[in-house]
């Protein structure tokens, strides 16, 4: 499965810590131009319109700048034409997820996703009340969303000020970095028995596996001090106080040489989408797209696929598609590779087919080959869904022993993502049952390992067979 070694060991490939994180003493001349557009919500009647203005937007983004410019980022904002009102109380009352995932699944996020690519090419931010009657101080994103959910500018605060820092740090899981800290003790003497029950093991501070992070234990108690380091038992533990996936207090706010990798990554790999977030939705009536598109993304669209029973294609009402889960079809071939169902809601809480993916752990020319029927002969758009993650490999497919569309990569800098629909072109398919296999035939020079994913196999009808 995608585990934490995994991506610990595309990590380690940036060489050892040597302390707190510093900024990269790089700063990329050309910056790349990220338009934002700033939603203010309210509900549907207009009340609770959350405290923002685009001045206060403006001051926001100055602060983002700084931080992101290492990585070649500059914000883009047009107070006229980038600032919006919406009244939808849905949103207004938007909330992070909570423990039961599945429980937070619902038809607001949905929403939020097709309002956000409704404006394509921009990183887009909803500014939202929340859920109570006095406004929340809350934001979130995540590298599968493709929009941050902010707050009113007023409403945040950190060590009795404004917390200034705040959007810089959403964006930063917006592009896919995680907190420097893997959970938050009261009191200084908490963090020094945890330390302590985990025989003086600091990893067990490290939220991410980057390794010019070091393990970063989020002390309440010291959080507005300007210390860099804190006394554990019997050492010193380094802080991450200036990083901005910290939750540290500081006056500037920086990423680490590692972090500005995946963070480019990131942009790379979104504006390919529009700035969207690729998603594995099966059956939708956009056409598919490859990571070559340029296409524009505007609304999700279609209908969410029918999985038939356990071993068998179910189908799209709307696209008439035959559709597939991996984790359940039959395989009738495995060579030097072990494959097994994994529940994907730990890594995204909306992007996989099913909440499930196929874990094969391969080595290279790994091969793995499924049965699938097809009730009817005709010309099909044959469309994988499959993941991106640290530690996976190239991978070529093929029908009926031949191979079929180009060989895609499923290697990601440090996280792990749905790759979205790849296109593996139009096949004529007869009656029947097919073998179609996957061989994996390389890996990407960072990636750590041969291993593959795969969610779901769409076969979109193109025509009947002449």
């Amino acid at each position: 499965m995608v585990t934490a070694a995994g991506l610990a060991a595309v990590a380690a490939l940036a060489g050892p810590a040597e302390g707190p994180s510093k900024p990269s003493s790089h700063v990329t001349r050309a910056l790349t131009p990220v338009r934002v557009t700033a939603l203010r919500v309210s509900d549907d009647d207009g009340r609770r319109q959350t405290l923002i203005s685009p001045d206060e937007v403006s001051r926001w983004l100055q602060f983002a700048d700084s931080v992101y410019r290492p990585a070649g980022i500059r914000f883009v904002f047009d107070p006229e034409k980038d600032f919006h009102d919406l009244k939808s109380t849905r949103i207004n009352n938007t909330m992070p997820a909570g423990v039961d995932k599945r429980a937070d699944l619902t038809d607001v996020s949905i929403d939020m996703r097709r309002i956000a690519a409704s404006y394509p090419k921009t990183l887009v931010v909803f500014f939202r009340w929340g859920s109570a009657s006095t406004p929340t101080g809350n934001s979130f994103s995540s590298g599968d969303l493709n929009y941050v959910v902010g707050c009113g500018f007023a409403s945040t605060g950190v060590c009795g000020h404004q917390n200034i820092s705040l959007l810089a740090h959403e964006m930063g899981h917006y592009f896919g970095l995680p907190h420097t800290f893997a959970g938050s003790y009261q009191t200084v003497a908490d963090a020094a028995a945890a330390l302590a029950a985990a025989n003086n093991d600091t990893s067990i501070f490290a939220g991410d596996a980057f390794d010019d992070t070091p393990p970063d234990p989020m002390i309440s108690e010291i959080a507005c001090l300007d210390t860099r380091a804190v006394r554990l038992g019997e050492r010193d533990v380094p802080i991450c106080r200036d990083n901005i996936m910290s939750y540290y207090d500081s006056p500037t706010k920086t990423l680490s040489a590692r972090q500005l990798r995946t963070v480019k990554w990131m942009l790379e790999r979104r504006s390919r989408f529009d700035m969207t977030a690729p998603q594995n939705t099966p059956g939708r009536i956009d056409p598919p797209r490859t990571d070559s598109s340029r296409e524009d993304a505007r609304g999700s669209g279609g209908a969410a696929s029918a999985p038939g029973p356990a071993g068998q294609p179910g189908a799209n009402a709307k696209s008439g598609s035959i559709i597939a889960e991996f984790e359940t079809l039959p395989i009738s071939e495995a060579t030097r590779v072990n494959a097994s169902p994994q529940d994907m809601l730990g890594f995204s809480w909306y992007g996989f087919s099913q909440h499930a993916q196929l874990y094969c752990r391969a080595e290279k020319n790994a091969a793995l080959s499924f049965r699938l029927d097809v009730a009817r002969e005709g010309w099909y758009d044959v469309i994988v869904y499959a993941t991106l993650a640290p530690d996976y490999g190239q991978v070529q497919a093929m029908i009926a022993g031949r191979r079929v569309g180009q060989p895609f990569d499923l290697w990601a800098d440090s996280i792990v993502l749905p790759s979205g629909p790849i296109s593996l072109g139009r096949q004529r398919l007869t009656k029947g049952t097919h073998e179609v296999s996957f061989t994996v035939i390389a890996k990407h020079p960072l990636a750590s390992a041969f291993n593959f994913g795969l969610d779901a196999i769409e076969l979109r009808p193109d025509g009947p067979a002449q």
